[in-house]
């Protein structure tokens, strides 16, 4: 996640929808905010110990510590309603389908990710789909999204049109910047070809909230 407090935005960083590239391309813009913490969040990714000490030191001076993947609750019970309702709020999401397949990869190419092990042993993709359902599901709307199912914040992007979705933040905000293409996980293109008839359903059941609210089809 990132915040600005000179161009007044926040990114809620959800996991694996062009998130380091759209930071990367914004972090100019808030890098010198001490509240940004994208310098401490890559501390924290790459080194544990590190992570703790950088925490530790934030607290002890005052600063707000963030992490990578907080939700919108989080964000804005941490900088409260005044910052929170006068600044403008974004985020990605994307295709339930092609997101599983692009977490599968990522986790399974990523030794530092805290989850590569379990995925490591898993027999294929088919199992992963059983395992994130029944055992660790995780729902993009929760990233934006309150208890009461309402959006808490002011723009939710589609990863599938992220140029156009890019030009657009960048009006909002008033600046001209360039999108790289970063962290991108090796894997085929087609995500459909990664299912059969029973991950597909099983995608479509747990996922339906998701599906529902954005839009999306297999």
């Amino acid at each position: 996640m990132l915040i600005s407090t000179k161009y007044k935005f926040i990114f809620i960083h959800n996991y694996k929808v062009a998130g380091r590239s759209l930071s990367d391309s914004l972090i100019k813009y808030a890098a010198k905010d001490p509240v940004a913490s994208h310098f401490g969040i890559k501390i924290a990714e790459s080194n544990a110990l590190l992570g703790k000490i950088y925490k530790k030191i934030c607290k002890k001076v005052g600063i707000d510590y963030f992490e990578a993947h907080n939700n919108a609750k989080q964000i804005m019970d941490k900088v409260g309603y005044k910052i929170w309702n006068s600044y403008f709020k974004f985020g990605l999401v994307r295709n339930p389908w092609d997101w599983q397949v692009s977490l599968y990869h990522y986790m399974l190419q990523n030794k530092n990710h805290h989850q590569h092990k379990i995925i490591k042993k898993m027999y294929n993709f088919d199992q992963y789909i059983k395992w994130r359902v029944y055992y660790d599901k995780r729902l993009q709307k929760d990233f934006f999204y309150n208890e009461e199912r309402e959006s808490i914040i002011d723009y939710i992007g589609k990863f599938e049109h992220l140029q156009k979705e890019f030009n657009y933040i960048c009006s909002k905000l008033g600046i001209n910047s360039q999108l790289p293409h970063k962290n991108a996980s090796k894997r085929e293109k087609n995500y459909r070809k990664y299912y059969n008839e029973e991950t597909k359903d099983l995608v479509c059941k747990h996922f339906a909230e998701d599906i529902n609210l954005f839009g999306y089809q297999f």
